[in-house]
């Protein structure tokens, strides 16, 4: 019988602390996490956001664009590695 992985439980804005020591954390009611994860997953955001990933790491994250594909920016957000590189 095979065992199939359990999911991760959600991430707490709270845990967030331990990657950042000495900065506060608040509820950000309009404001969404997106995780992305598996073998494909750096390919995929490459390809639908506007910066290098390759330069995003634990310790320097980076704002990047999400663009039409006329090349109108849709939105502005934050990319950062939290847990695996």
């Amino acid at each position: 019988m095979t065992t199939l992985p359990q999911p991760e439980p959600p991430l707490d804005p709270s845990s967030l602390l331990a990657f950042l020591p000495g900065f506060a954390c608040g509820a950000l009611p309009d404001w969404g996490l997106i995780r992305a994860e598996g073998p494909e997953a750096m390919a995929f955001l490459q390809a639908q956001l506007s910066n290098d990933l390759n330069a995003v790491s634990r310790q320097q994250a980076q704002l990047a664009g999400y663009c039409s594909a006329k090349g109108r920016l849709l939105t502005v957000l934050t990319v950062s590695r939290l847990y695996r590189d």
